[in-house]
């Protein structure tokens, strides 16, 4: 009967991921090519600085978000796909230019499979903590709603897919360090504990790779250190949010030239800075979701 049980469970939350794998990839047929001029920002952007970095480690030149680990993501996957001889035995930085749309699919299919995964994770994680599996799916659908979220994160090679893949992961492992009994009340002395704070550590670094993939899910940091009791937890969590941050990004990216990027921003100086609104697209994120 248990094994019965956990079969349909692993089915059921199966079917959102699924679902938003395969429109995911619809999407990356139905949009045309990535060298198109309407798709090539920032496909083509992330690609090449990839390819750079998958090429002995040469200097990319995007480290605005920063974006270091979809770039490494990225490098990783051309090396994999060229060793595999997907595209014949042309030497690596020329086969990557002889065939870069078939390339920037395998980018996009692995990319959009991992976020697949870490959405069933998802609901897994949360019929374990003690969600009944109903609203686990809910919440599947919810994190998979937005036709954004399809078109971004599992439809083209970019930013969006990691920062989709670590936002979620943070979020999981926050959600599973109150399983059972919640942080904000007496935490028993020993294992429990330990369980906790290690789910909370394990959320804050997801938190650092997801600022290191774009700086704009800082407020993971929020979540994670405000559910630690003590000051002493939370300059401890505090610290491995910051650490994650900097081995995520210490590849790649000229600090000076990110950190004065990001003054610009909040200065509201520079091609990104103009404009008087604090928080920019709210109008945007609410026809989203109706």
């Amino acid at each position: 009967m248990n094994t019965k049980m956990h079969s349909t469970g692993i089915l059921l939350n199966s079917i959102v991921p699924l679902i938003a794998l395969l429109a995911g990839l619809w999407w990356m047929n139905a949009r045309g090519p990535s060298w198109a001029v309407e798709n090539s920002d920032p496909d083509y952007i992330y690609f090449f600085n990839s390819l750079l970095l998958a090429d002995h480690f040469k200097p990319v030149w995007h480290t605005d978000h920063p974006g270091t680990p979809s770039q490494v993501f990225g490098a990783v996957t051309l090396r994999l796909s060229h060793l595999l001889q997907f595209h014949g035995n042309d030497p690596f930085v020329f086969s990557v230019l002889k065939n870069p749309e078939s390339y920037m699919r395998n980018l996009v299919v692995v990319g959009a499979a991992l976020n697949a995964a870490m959405l069933f994770f998802l609901g897994f994680a949360l019929v374990k903590i003690g969600m009944r599996p109903i609203l686990a799916i809910a919440s599947q659908v919810f994190c998979a709603l937005s036709p954004a979220v399809v078109m971004h994160s599992f439809g083209r090679f970019a930013a969006e897919p990691l920062l989709f893949f670590f936002s979620l992961g943070s979020c999981i492992f926050w959600a599973y360090s109150l399983r059972e009994d919640s942080v904000a009340i007496e935490i028993r002395v020993g294992k429990r504990e330990t369980s906790i704070l290690l789910s909370i550590a394990l959320s804050l670094i997801f938190a650092g790779f997801a600022c290191g993939v774009k700086i704009t899910a800082f407020p993971l940091l929020l979540l994670g250190v405000f559910t630690l009791r003590t000051m002493a937890q939370k300059i401890i969590g505090a610290s491995i949010f910051v650490i994650s941050f900097f081995v995520a990004t210490v590849v790649t990216t000229p600090w000076r030239t990110f950190f004065g990027f990001f003054a610009k921003l909040l200065t509201h100086k520079g091609r990104y800075g103009g404009g008087g609104a604090w928080l920019g697209g709210f109008e945007n994120i609410c026809n989203e979701y109706g």
